[in-house]
Protein backbone atom coordinates (compact mmCIF):
# COMPACT_ATOMS: atom_id res chain seq x y z
CA UNK A 1 0.00 0.00 0.00
CA UNK A 2 1.16 3.50 -0.81
CA UNK A 3 1.75 6.35 1.60
CA UNK A 4 1.48 9.85 0.12
CA UNK A 5 3.12 13.04 1.29
CA UNK A 6 1.36 16.32 0.58
CA UNK A 7 3.03 19.70 1.08
CA UNK A 8 1.08 22.79 2.08
CA UNK A 9 3.50 25.69 1.98
CA UNK A 10 1.44 28.84 2.04
CA UNK A 11 -1.70 30.43 3.37
CA UNK A 12 -4.80 28.39 4.16
CA UNK A 13 -7.63 29.55 1.89
CA UNK A 14 -10.29 28.24 -0.51
CA UNK A 15 -7.64 27.27 -3.09
CA UNK A 16 -5.93 25.06 -0.48
CA UNK A 17 -9.14 23.15 0.13
CA UNK A 18 -10.03 22.78 -3.57
CA UNK A 19 -6.53 21.63 -4.46
CA UNK A 20 -6.49 19.05 -1.68
CA UNK A 21 -9.95 17.73 -2.64
CA UNK A 22 -8.78 17.38 -6.25
CA UNK A 23 -5.66 15.54 -5.05
CA UNK A 24 -7.76 13.13 -2.96
CA UNK A 25 -10.23 12.53 -5.80
CA UNK A 26 -7.67 12.11 -8.59
CA UNK A 27 -4.59 10.68 -6.89
CA UNK A 28 -5.47 8.64 -3.81
CA UNK A 29 -6.34 5.01 -4.50
CA UNK A 30 -8.95 3.20 -2.43
CA UNK A 31 -6.17 1.21 -0.76
CA UNK A 32 -3.98 3.96 0.62
CA UNK A 33 -1.82 3.35 3.69
CA UNK A 34 -1.88 6.99 4.63
CA UNK A 35 -1.12 10.61 3.92
CA UNK A 36 1.54 12.75 5.54
CA UNK A 37 0.58 16.43 5.40
CA UNK A 38 3.76 18.48 5.56
CA UNK A 39 3.05 22.03 6.73
CA UNK A 40 4.89 25.32 6.43
CA UNK A 41 2.19 27.95 6.71
CA UNK A 42 1.51 31.45 8.00
CA UNK A 43 -2.15 30.55 8.57
CA UNK A 44 -5.22 31.92 6.85
CA UNK A 45 -8.95 31.33 7.08
CA UNK A 46 -10.20 29.62 10.26
CA UNK A 47 -13.31 28.29 8.50
CA UNK A 48 -11.26 26.81 5.64
CA UNK A 49 -8.74 25.32 8.10
CA UNK A 50 -11.58 23.69 10.03
CA UNK A 51 -13.08 22.30 6.81
CA UNK A 52 -9.69 20.92 5.74
CA UNK A 53 -9.15 19.40 9.19
CA UNK A 54 -12.57 17.71 9.08
CA UNK A 55 -11.76 16.37 5.61
CA UNK A 56 -8.41 14.99 6.79
CA UNK A 57 -10.03 13.26 9.77
CA UNK A 58 -12.74 11.76 7.53
CA UNK A 59 -10.29 10.10 5.13
CA UNK A 60 -10.32 6.29 5.31
CA UNK A 61 -6.54 6.17 5.82
CA UNK A 62 -4.11 7.26 8.49
CA UNK A 63 -3.27 10.97 8.38
CA UNK A 64 -0.07 12.27 9.95
CA UNK A 65 0.91 15.93 10.05
CA UNK A 66 4.39 17.39 10.28
CA UNK A 67 5.56 20.92 11.02
CA UNK A 68 8.47 21.62 8.65
CA UNK A 69 9.47 24.94 10.24
CA UNK A 70 6.58 27.10 11.41
CA UNK A 71 2.87 26.43 11.60
CA UNK A 72 1.05 29.60 12.50
CA UNK A 73 -2.44 30.83 13.19
CA UNK A 74 -5.22 28.89 11.42
CA UNK A 75 -2.77 26.31 10.02
CA UNK A 76 -2.43 24.99 13.59
CA UNK A 77 -5.96 23.62 13.13
CA UNK A 78 -4.82 21.62 10.08
CA UNK A 79 -1.77 20.39 12.01
CA UNK A 80 -3.99 19.22 14.89
CA UNK A 81 -6.05 17.06 12.51
CA UNK A 82 -3.30 14.45 12.24
CA UNK A 83 -3.58 11.21 14.17
CA UNK A 84 0.16 11.56 14.71
CA UNK A 85 1.55 15.09 14.79
CA UNK A 86 5.27 15.63 14.32
CA UNK A 87 7.08 18.74 15.60
CA UNK A 88 10.80 18.18 15.00
CA UNK A 89 13.34 20.16 17.05
CA UNK A 90 13.44 23.82 16.09
CA UNK A 91 9.88 24.03 14.78
CA UNK A 92 7.45 26.62 16.11
CA UNK A 93 3.74 27.38 16.33
CA UNK A 94 2.38 30.94 16.56
CA UNK A 95 -0.96 31.56 18.27
CA UNK A 96 -2.84 34.85 18.04
CA UNK A 97 -6.36 36.17 18.24
CA UNK A 98 -8.65 35.51 15.29
CA UNK A 99 -8.94 38.50 12.98
CA UNK A 100 -11.01 39.45 9.96
CA UNK A 101 -10.44 41.78 7.04
CA UNK A 102 -12.38 44.98 7.65
CA UNK A 103 -13.59 46.81 4.57
CA UNK A 104 -16.94 48.13 3.56
CA UNK A 105 -18.31 48.21 7.12
CA UNK A 106 -20.88 50.99 7.10
CA UNK A 107 -22.77 50.59 10.36
CA UNK A 108 -22.47 49.58 13.98
CA UNK A 109 -24.71 46.60 13.20
CA UNK A 110 -22.27 45.32 10.57
CA UNK A 111 -19.36 45.86 12.96
CA UNK A 112 -21.18 43.89 15.69
CA UNK A 113 -21.85 41.08 13.19
CA UNK A 114 -18.14 40.98 12.35
CA UNK A 115 -17.27 40.84 16.06
CA UNK A 116 -19.76 37.97 16.46
CA UNK A 117 -18.07 36.10 13.57
CA UNK A 118 -14.68 36.56 15.24
CA UNK A 119 -16.05 35.26 18.55
CA UNK A 120 -17.64 32.29 16.77
CA UNK A 121 -14.42 31.40 14.88
CA UNK A 122 -12.43 31.72 18.10
CA UNK A 123 -14.81 29.37 19.89
CA UNK A 124 -14.69 26.84 17.05
CA UNK A 125 -10.88 26.90 16.95
CA UNK A 126 -10.37 26.60 20.71
CA UNK A 127 -12.94 23.78 21.00
CA UNK A 128 -11.32 21.91 18.09
CA UNK A 129 -7.85 22.19 19.67
CA UNK A 130 -9.28 21.16 23.03
CA UNK A 131 -10.86 18.02 21.54
CA UNK A 132 -7.74 17.06 19.57
CA UNK A 133 -5.34 17.52 22.50
CA UNK A 134 -7.45 16.68 25.54
CA UNK A 135 -6.70 20.05 27.12
CA UNK A 136 -8.98 22.84 28.28
CA UNK A 137 -10.27 25.22 25.59
CA UNK A 138 -9.51 28.14 27.92
CA UNK A 139 -5.80 27.33 27.71
CA UNK A 140 -5.91 27.71 23.90
CA UNK A 141 -7.97 30.91 24.18
CA UNK A 142 -5.45 32.38 26.63
CA UNK A 143 -2.58 31.51 24.28
CA UNK A 144 -4.39 33.08 21.33
CA UNK A 145 -5.19 36.21 23.33
CA UNK A 146 -1.52 36.48 24.38
CA UNK A 147 -0.08 36.13 20.87
CA UNK A 148 2.43 33.47 21.87
CA UNK A 149 5.14 31.58 19.96
CA UNK A 150 5.37 27.94 21.08
CA UNK A 151 8.40 25.75 20.42
CA UNK A 152 8.44 22.04 19.64
CA UNK A 153 8.95 20.89 23.25
CA UNK A 154 6.08 23.05 24.50
CA UNK A 155 3.85 21.71 21.69
CA UNK A 156 4.62 18.20 22.97
CA UNK A 157 3.77 19.16 26.56
CA UNK A 158 0.49 20.73 25.42
CA UNK A 159 -0.49 17.62 23.46
CA UNK A 160 -0.52 19.57 20.21
CA UNK A 161 2.38 17.48 18.90
CA UNK A 162 2.62 13.76 19.55
CA UNK A 163 6.24 13.30 18.49
CA UNK A 164 9.45 15.27 18.06
CA UNK A 165 10.73 12.92 15.36
CA UNK A 166 11.39 14.00 11.80
CA UNK A 167 9.42 12.39 9.01
CA UNK A 168 11.44 10.95 6.15
CA UNK A 169 10.58 12.63 2.88
CA UNK A 170 10.06 10.20 0.01
CA UNK A 171 10.49 12.16 -3.27
CA UNK A 172 8.40 9.73 -5.32
CA UNK A 173 5.48 10.09 -2.87
CA UNK A 174 5.62 13.87 -2.51
CA UNK A 175 2.89 16.10 -3.95
CA UNK A 176 3.53 19.84 -3.74
CA UNK A 177 0.50 22.09 -3.38
CA UNK A 178 1.22 25.29 -5.30
CA UNK A 179 -0.45 28.19 -3.51
CA UNK A 180 -1.96 31.13 -5.35
CA UNK A 181 -1.13 34.66 -4.23
CA UNK A 182 -4.69 35.15 -2.99
CA UNK A 183 -4.33 32.22 -0.56
CA UNK A 184 -1.44 33.76 1.38
CA UNK A 185 -3.77 35.74 3.64
CA UNK A 186 -3.17 35.75 7.40
CA UNK A 187 -6.04 35.31 9.83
Amino acid sequence: MNRFQYLIDGGIGPYTLRTFLKFVKDEIPNECAGIDVLLQSVGGSVSVALALAELLMALPCEVRTCNLSNVDSASIIVFAAGKERFAPPGTTFFFHSVGKEVSGIKSATELRQLADEIDHDTLRETEFLSLRTGTDAKKWRDMMDSGILVDDSTALKLGLATSSERLTICPSALVVNRMSQSDSVNS
